[in-house]
């Protein structure tokens, strides 16, 4: 758990310091340890959650070095990541600010049906956790 928290702590200093170069290569590193770590326990939430914070850091760090047309991807493959980290919680802090966020940033680079198939991804996924049996389970 250490490990975790450290690395955190260096991929958010790069972005922090204004460093994109520098936070894509510590994003790009979190991307392969949560991946060997998967191929250990393919079914940890955590390594899963930690795999789409690396995959979302990776996008904002290609963003900001303006190759924003290489980011989507990466955003996309958070979101699913994400998804597979939250099967049947409530998804309310993703559902807030990632999906959004990667519309907008497909519309900005011109991608209008790449956004609204986001938008439409995060109803469905929305509809799905509001489902009365797994809102009985996490209140």
């Amino acid at each position: 758990m250490q490990h975790r928290s450290s690395s955190l702590t260096s991929r958010q200093v790069a972005t922090n310091d204004l460093n994109p170069s520098e936070a894509l290569r510590r994003n790009q590193r979190s991307v392969q340890i949560s991946r060997q770590m998967l191929n250990l326990d393919p079914d940890n939430v955590v390594s899963m959650n930690n795999m789409g914070v690396a995959h979302q850091g990776v996008g904002d760090a290609l963003w900001a070095m303006g190759r924003v047309r290489e980011a989507i991807p990466y955003y996309l493959k958070s979101l699913d990541d994400y998804g597979k980290a939250t099967a049947g919680a409530r998804i309310f802090h993703i559902a807030a600010t990632t999906w959004p966020q990667t519309a907008y940033h497909q519309a900005q680079i011109g991608d209008a049906a790449g956004a609204a198939a986001t938008i439409a991804s995060a109803g469905r996924t929305s509809r799905l956790c509001a489902a009365p049996n797994q809102a009985a389970a996490y209140p």
